[in-house]
Formats: structure tokens, sequence, C-alpha cells
């Protein structure tokens, strides 16, 4: 045991006054006689004397001094034996808690005990004593958790802490953020071999959780292998046991990730369940992994574009060339070529006929270039579609049919002939506030020159108007403006040659696909019966042990369905109805969003995808899935021993082999428990410090009288 004072900080500069004006006084009171004393009975006397007024000095002023006494005791060490579930798991006989044990027993106990006091605890999902080891809960192995709860044990903490175990650990918080936080060091035994395991199996699926009937769909089917080499491995996939399409691998070697394309034609719409199965093996550790079921949701039809125009023209060509370069939407383009015929393009197919006027009619989107002759039966047919059903109508050109439908439906009130010349188009703030110019995210500095629009005596109440032509500085006349007209839109360029868009942005110093990203931000604008289920969650299935990592993917869609980027997407999670916590998703391209969460406890969940950007997505899909209290190591067999390692790095200890524990343990310099007590003594109220004064001046009396001093 060591005793030392400890000085608290404010008092310093007094203690110091005291020590000084103490001394000063011893001086002066032995100044008389120090002439019939040595140097060293004066200093002798001196010292007593300065210590005597210190005191009294401190007793006056009610100052504090603390003692401090230190023990030294043997180290304290926690050996933490993993008993969960996969300490059971056997090879050549041996399972990895008889290893561990006698490895206990053998080695580590009779090379520490000499050492160290040992407090040896089992853990699962929490520590138990050996004698509870009856009512271990081998459900899961929670290592961040037991590591937490180790350091709270006992009021001092261990020298260091042993962690026997295989390092699986399948819950709770991360061990490796614990380990980094605790004041002792961990010394990782790792137990367990690798199990050499052969088999194959579904290690990930890709396919597009929206389709078409009638679409021929590819399927990414990746398969992995473990131990020995498979010869004509078969994937197959089926639906209601009927297989619609397979492939075969020759060879399916070990390590290798092996991605297979197969593909299937889905012939209903709605919810439609199909099974992906591989060849299995007799000697396989686990066929379960052999197959794996999905669900897309199948549509009748994408969305239908029509192009009509009554004569041919530039703008006319280049948009049809735009709408058949687009594989999310089904386009038909019409294109007058004499009184009676039409020259008719749907996909890759041309050929000459006459309108179809319910393929017309029935379109998501009309697109009508210059329709001065349309029938004005046919004309009223469509508004009362755009009306009734949604469709969205888009009109180009100033050359437009004179009977009053028509006009009652025209965002703009036209007056005379059109005017000549180009005409700059300049974004209104309506226009700005719209998706339509939002190109690569940020408005287009400039647009290309319209030509000849309408002269437009009036704009009507309800129209909005997006683009203003200006010719030599002056604002003259609309370009470009809609209505919404029941629950759909007619939206109108008043001018010519929208196709300038395509050709002139270099000149402008804008996207060289402005054209197309334009003309992409209207349809979908004109859009306006959105499915309703535009942001797809889903996940492989429902049903997950404890500690299984949860796959959640997210496909996000436009207007027009196709896959689109850039979402900012949060999935809000809840147990029993309450919030536990929310995740970002991460953009993997294409329309993707993946997100993977582990370390939930068992119970029912609800996670719920909500779109932050690009606005308008309304619908907030949820799934329901449940965690299982049975633990995932029974499906994972290997041992995990990086993370017994990163463990041990990152407390400041050592991993170690169970062949080199007596090596280096041997090694091991544990640190002894020191254990501190204080006591603070008052000067101005306590005995002893009166005592220690009184001794002191009778010590002094005593030898004054030795020297015969008065």
């Amino acid at each position: 045991m060591s005793i030392f004072f400890y000085l608290t900080k404010i008092y310093i500069p007094f203690y110091v006054l005291f020590l000084l004006a103490a001394l000063v006084l011893s001086i002066i009171s032995y100044r008389r006689i120090r002439e019939e004393l040595t140097k060293l009975w004066l200093t002798l006397y001196i010292i007593l004397r300065t210590m005597v007024f210190f005191l009294i000095f401190s007793a006056l002023f009610s100052l504090i001094i603390e003692l401090r006494f230190s023990k030294r005791e043997k180290p304290s060490v926690f050996v933490l034996l993993d008993s969960s579930g996969s300490m059971d798991i056997e090879k050549d006989g041996v399972s990895r808690k008889t290893e561990a044990i006698q490895l206990l027993k053998n080695k580590l106990i009779p090379s520490i005990e000499t050492k160290a006091d040992i407090r040896l605890l089992l853990f699962s999902d929490k520590i138990y004593v050996p004698a509870d080891s009856l009512y271990l809960n081998k459900g899961a192995t929670i290592i961040g958790n037991v590591l937490k709860e180790a350091s709270n044990i006992e009021e001092k903490p261990p020298s260091a802490l042993f962690l026997i175990s295989d390092g699986r650990s399948t819950a709770g918080e991360d061990p490796l953020e614990i380990a980094k936080r605790l004041s002792f060091p961990i010394f990782a035994v790792k137990i367990g071999k690798l199990m050499e395991e052969n088999n194959v199996k579904i290690s990930g699926l890709r396919v597009n959780p929206i389709v078409y009937r009638g679409d021929s769909v590819p399927v990414t089917v990746i398969l992995s292998n473990s131990g020995v080499a498979r010869k004509n491995v078969i994937i197959e996939i089926k639906k209601s046991g009927r297989v619609l399409d397979k492939e075969k691998i020759s060879l399916l070697e070990a390590g290798i990730d092996y991605p297979v394309q197969l593909t299937f034609v889905p012939e209903k719409s709605g919810i439609e369940n199909f099974e992906i199965t591989i060849s299995s093996y007799k000697d396989e550790t686990n066929r379960d992994d052999n197959k794996r079921n999905f669900a897309v949701k199948v549509l009748k039809k994408r969305k239908m574009v029509v192009l009509l125009t009554y004569k041919l023209n530039w703008d006319y060509r280049f948009l049809r060339d735009f709408l058949m370069s687009q594989k999310e939407i089904e386009s038909v383009c019409y294109a007058q070529v004499n009184s009676k015929q039409f020259l008719i393009q749907h996909r890759k197919d041309e050929k000459r006929g006459n309108l179809n006027y319910e393929t017309i009619i029935n379109s998501d989107i009309l697109i009508l270039i210059n329709p001065e002759t349309i029938e004005q039966n046919l004309f009223s047919k469509i508004t009362k579609r755009v009306y009734s059903e949604g469709m969205g109508l888009l009109l180009i050109g100033n050359r437009l049919p004179d009977f009053s439908e028509f006009r009652n439906v025209y965002p703009f009130v036209i007056s005379g002939n059109p005017l000549s010349g180009d005409f700059e188009p300049i974004i209104t703030q309506a226009g700005r506030n719209s998706p339509i110019f939002t190109t690569g995210r940020h408005l287009p500095s400039s647009l290309p020159p319209l030509s000849n629009p309408l002269r437009i005596k009036a704009v009507k109440p309800i129209t909005e108007v997006y683009l203003e032509g200006e010719k030599r500085g002056s604002i003259n006349v609309p370009l470009f403006g809609s209505i919404n007209y029941g629950k759909g839109k007619i939206a109108a360029f008043t001018a010519e040659n929208v196709w300038h868009w395509k050709m002139l942005p270099f000149a402008t110093k804008e996207s060289p696909r402005l054209y197309d990203e334009v003309m992409n931000n209207i349809l979908k604008w004109l859009a306006v019966r959105k499915e309703e289920e535009r942001v797809m969650l889903y996940m492989e299935k429902t049903k997950l042990l404890w500690g299984e990592p949860i796959n959640l993917s997210v496909t996000l869609y436009d207007e027009m369905m196709k896959p689109l980027e850039g979402g900012i997407i949060v999935l809000r999670l809840k147990k029993d109805n309450e919030a536990v916590e929310d995740f970002m998703m991460k953009d993997v391209g294409e329309g993707n969003y993946e997100k993977s969460v582990t370390m939930l406890e068992p119970g029912m969940y609800t996670m719920q995808a909500e779109v932050k950007f690009p606005e308008g997505m309304r619908n907030k899909p949820t799934l329901n899935f449940e965690i299982e209290s049975q633990e995932i190591e029974n499906l994972n067999r290997d041992p995990n021993h990086l993370l017994l390692d990163n463990i041990s790095d990152a407390s400041g200890g050592k991993s170690i082999s169970s062949e080199n524990v007596l090596q280096e343990v041997k090694r091991l310099a544990l640190k002894p428990l020191i254990l501190f007590t204080r006591k603070k003594f008052y000067f101005g109220n306590n005995l002893f410090i009166l005592l220690f004064i009184s001794i002191l001046f009778l010590l002094e009396l005593f030898l004054r009288k030795l020297k015969g001093l008065k």
C-alpha cells in the first residue's frame, strides 16, 4: 500500500503563501539563538516550527488537504465462453463447444490462474453464469451487446477479457464499435474450422417488378458454388410447374459468381408468381437455396402515344423518330400522304392505310401537328376522351381547324394570320415552376427560336403560359401553354419548327439532348393518368430468421412507367406500430434502389417507402415481415474469425488461434489492479490536525530541552 498527499488545485497558491509565511516566522523566531546551534540542529528546529505555523495557518483559514491510499491487487480477467447454437456444429466428430471447453481447461485457465483472478462466464444472446447454463438461450449470438454488458458486471473493470468464440455474431449492436469504447483489451480465442461445404445456390436474382403482357422479360440469375466443381447445372424458370425457359452450365466451378439470363413472356395481367430452380445434389449441405420465388406486376400495355399530322413536315419527322426510340412507350404515327391514305408506322413496321379511330381515341397521349383538316366528329370524340378519361392532348403548329368545338378547347383566342419570322422563346415564371423545361435538373439558359407563331388576341383565364416569344427585344406572343380540361390536359405550341430544338442546342450552349429531354418531360407531364403504383417496394421473402440480413429493393417509375433515377427514398421502419428507425436507400441505377438492414430483434415489422424527390410520388408502398427467434447460425456454418481479429484490434488486444494459446498467454503481461481510496482532512475542524500540531510542538520542546534551550 502507498500513501500520498493530493492538493486541491485552487488551494495551491494559499499552500505556498502559508508555507513561505511559516518559514519566515520560523527563521525570525530562531535568529537570537542561532549562534548557539549547529547548522543541522538549527535547520531541524526551523523545519519543525515551519510545519507548526503552516498547520496553524491552514486551520485558521479552513483549507483542505486530501490523503490518497493506493493498493495493488492481482489482475482480474473475464473469460467469455460462446455457448450459442453454432458452437454445437461438428467437424471430424468434435463439436466447437467441446474444442472450446478442452482448450479452456487444459490450456487457458492453467496459464492465466497464476497471473490473474479468473471469472468464467457463458454467453449467447446475453451473459450467463455457469450455474444458469441450463437456461441458455441459443436463439442468437449477440457479441456486441455481450461486450457492453461485460464492462458493467463489476464496479472495477477487468485487466483483460478473453473471448472464446467462433465469431458468428447474428444480431445486436456492432461489436467493433463497442470494442473501441472499452477500457480493457480483448483477446479473442478463435474456435472452429471452415466447413468446406459442397453447396450450389442461387445467390442473386434481378428482374424488373413491372412488366408488360406479351413482352419478353429478361431475368438475371446469379449462381454460386462452394466445394467441388459441378457439371451440367440446369437452371429453369417455371410457372405453376410449367417450364418457361432453361439454360445449362456445362461446368460450374467453385468460388465464382456465374450470371445466367433467362426470359419469359407473361400472358395475363395482374400479379404473376414465378419460380427459379437449379440442379440439386445429394452431397449438398443445404438444398433450400436451390430455388427462389419472385413476383411481377403485369400491365396490359405500355403507355400509348399517337402522333398524327395531315401534312408531312420536319416537326413530324423528328418527333416520330423520337417516339420510335423510346422503348418504354408504345407509339403509332400517322402522316397523310394523299387525300385518302396515311403513312402508318408502328414499331419497325411501315405501311399505308386509313386512320384507325379506335387507336387514336384510346391512346394515352395524342399529338396533333397542324390538324387543319381534322374531322370534326373525330375531334369531338378526342375531347370527350380528354375530359372523361384523362387523355393528354398536344397541339403543334399554326394551321388549325376553324370549327367552334376546337376554338372552345384551344388555350388561346386566335386573331388573324400567323406572324412571320423567328421568335426567341423566354421561359415564364409558370414555366420555371413546371417540370417541363427542367433538363438535367436545371433550367436551360436559352432555347432555339420557334417560327411563325399565331396572332393571339387573348389568353384564356384558365391557361398557364410557359413560353413567350421575344423578337427585337420585346415580348410579343405566347408560344406554349396549357389548360386543364376535365381529367386531362390540352397543351399547345402556337408556332412551327419545334424541331429546331433538336438541331440547334450546340449554338445555344445547351445539352445536345435538349429536344429529347423536353419532349420526354412533356409526355410525362401529359400522362395525367398516373399508375397507382409508381413506387414498388419488395423483398425476397417476408419470414426471416433472427440475424438474417433483410435485403430490400425499390423500383421507381415516372408517369410513363419508365425507370426513374435520382430519387431520394426513405424507408420508415415500425415494430408493433412504433417507429424504430429511418433508412436511406442507395440508388444503384436504372430506377433501382437497394438497402440491406441487419441487427433487428425478433418480432413483426412494417416497412414503408416514402419518395422525397422527384415530387409527385404519392403512393407509399408498405410491406410486412416477421423475424423469427430461431437464429440464422443454423444456415451459415462457417466461423467468422475475421470478426474476432477486428474486435481484438479495435480494443487494443490480440486474436489468438486455438493452437497458439499457451505461447501467447505466456507472453502476456497483465496490468495489476490499483485501487484508490481517499480521505479528506479539513484543517479547521479536524482533531487529527490539532493532534498533529500538538505532537510537532511537543517534539520541538523536547528537542529544545535536550539542547538546554529555553
